[in-house]
């Protein structure tokens, strides 16, 4: 937590510096938001504890500039209350969001919950690294910073998955709930679908295939997809 104060801190310092040689720069901070729910059969404490994990990881930051605090609670592991002048110093909200996660209670201390990717029928199955496909994700996380009155930038949305037509199917139906933010009256200044090439993913490495364009890490060329017509299609009529 007090690794997470500092970011904020410099955040702020950054912020007054960089706004004293540029008044209308705009700067924000690029948030990994997750959509969590209930465990399939899950109990009350099971949608308890959703609660708490979705205020501590999505909320505290956000509540942060708000409140001129950094707080986050969880019962009988942490109780966090800092406080921090922020004095609502953001311009924009960046959204990187990928997939949903279940939680599920255990009675352990040191584990004291279950984060589970599980595939549900208001989900779209799930991409190569087991994440569960979850658009309408996108359009909640929209309303959730409704309340902050800032505009939003879709910095990070994409799925790993080595047929592309599951590609097009994600880009496709997160457009849709991007859309469908925007008629709703949600300031959205721009969509990044990550990635333009395949990366080298923390962990996994290059099994994960992210890109519009694959890499052939054998003599690294790139490799259109069909993705990439359907996004410059995409492109090219809303921006007509």
């Amino acid at each position: 937590m007090d690794g997470l104060y500092n970011m904020l801190s410099t955040h702020r310092e950054a912020y007054n510096f960089i706004k004293c040689y540029n008044k209308k720069c705009q700067i924000g901070i690029a948030h990994n938001f997750i959509n969590f729910k209930r465990a399939p059969n899950g109990s009350v404490i099971d949608r308890k504890l959703k609660r708490i994990i979705h205020n501590f990881y999505n909320y505290m930051i956000i509540d942060a500039f708000n409140q001129n605090k950094l707080e986050g609670h969880f019962p009988l592991l942490l109780s966090y209350n800092r406080p921090i002048h922020l004095n609502d110093k953001i311009d924009f909200w960046g959204i990187n969001y990928y997939y949903r996660l279940h939680v599920r209670f255990r009675m352990n201390l040191k584990h004291p919950f279950d984060l589970l990717s599980i595939s549900r029928s208001s989900g779209e199955g799930k991409s190569d690294l087991d994440w569960e496909i979850y658009p309408k994700g996108l359009l909640k996380i929209c309303r959730w910073l409704k309340s902050t009155n800032k505009p939003l930038i879709i910095t990070e949305n994409g799925i790993a998955c080595k047929d592309d037509t599951n590609r097009i199917k994600f880009l496709q139906s997160h457009l849709q709930m991007m859309e469908t933010a925007i008629d709703e009256g949600h300031d959205i200044r721009g969509y990044f679908y990550w990635s333009l090439m395949d990366n080298y993913e923390w962990l996994i490495g290059q099994d994960a295939r992210f890109g519009l364009y694959k890499v052939d890490y054998s003599n690294m060329q790139r490799i259109k997809n069909l993705s990439v017509d359907f996004y410059r299609d995409y492109i090219q009529k809303t921006t007509q």
